[in-house]
């Protein structure tokens, strides 16, 4: 699982216990092209299924 969040200190805010705990155990970092792809992908099914549905719904 990758985290697409890329702004640093954006996880400043989050409890203490967690950031604590995400130095401990090993999970998900940011990788730049993973979440280039998967904001390309999301961006695709929006295009595809939300435009799709506001079309109709201007014709209804």
């Amino acid at each position: 699982m990758t985290i697409m969040n890329d702004h640093e200190g954006a996880g400043d805010k989050e409890p203490l216990l967690f950031r604590v705990i995400g130095k401990l155990v090993p999970g998900p970092d940011y990788h730049e092209a993973s979440a280039r792809d998967a904001r390309r992908r999301i961006v695709a099914f929006f295009d595809a299924h939300l435009k799709e549905d506001a079309a109709q719904g201007a014709d209804g």
